[in-house]
């Protein structure tokens, strides 16, 4: 584990498909979620977002223990949820458990506003697995180093799938990130490890938790 600051191992990832009337709501409720996470001093970070430039609606939140992410599965805004789901929903809600490889958070500044995220499939052999893993903490060594990128997490959602979820202050910054040689070097190493390549969505953020 690499951390700046903070120290979460777990993480969920949510998307959150309202219905075409709804999209408004689900909007609105991703904004008053906020006030439940608030007062979970378990849940380290949390945004709602929403990928650009029609949806889905997500959150992506980060805990330090299985205890913690128990916790907010089964709180107030887990309630919330599953109350108005069948109303704002037009599916259920998709929800993956996630272990944290590495993060860096930090802190002093405004609240991020935009975002990106990275699938990664890996190739169905130890040699490729073993080397998304790598190329990702290799990456990490670099992000520690960017004063443009305050929230960064990469992440393993099962044997097979990675990601990438990056948090930033403005346009500019995320630019930035995205052009950066060492993301670029990251891109072209997964064309080799990853199954079809990676899968990058961008994305606005709607409501934060930046600090547990």
């Amino acid at each position: 584990m690499y951390a700046i600051s903070d120290h979460s191992e777990f993480a969920l990832d949510i998307v959150l498909t309202p219905k075409p009337e709804q999209q408004d709501a689900a909007t609105s409720f991703l904004h008053a979620s906020k006030a439940f996470v608030l007062a979970e001093p378990g849940t380290m970070q949390w945004f709602g977002y929403k990928v650009t430039p029609d949806g889905p609606w997500c959150i992506f939140d980060t805990f330090p223990s299985e205890a913690a992410r128990a916790a907010h599965t089964g709180g107030d805004l887990a309630r919330a949820l599953a109350a108005n789901a069948s109303e704002l929903l037009s599916r259920a809600p998709q929800i993956d458990r996630l272990d944290v490889l590495a993060h860096k958070v930090l802190r002093g500044r405004n609240a991020p506003t935009v975002g990106v995220r990275v699938l990664m499939h890996a190739k169905p052999d130890f040699a490729s697995i073993a080397g998304l893993r790598n190329a990702l903490m290799a990456r990490y060594s670099g992000v520690a180093k960017e004063d443009f990128t305050p929230y960064w997490y990469a992440f393993q959602k099962n044997e097979m799938t990675f990601g990438i979820f990056g948090a930033f202050y403005d346009e500019a910054g995320r630019r930035a990130h995205v052009a950066h040689a060492g993301t670029q070097i990251l891109m072209s190493k997964l064309e080799d490890l990853t199954e079809g390549g990676p899968e990058v969505s961008f994305f606005d953020i709607i409501a934060c938790k930046t600090s547990p």
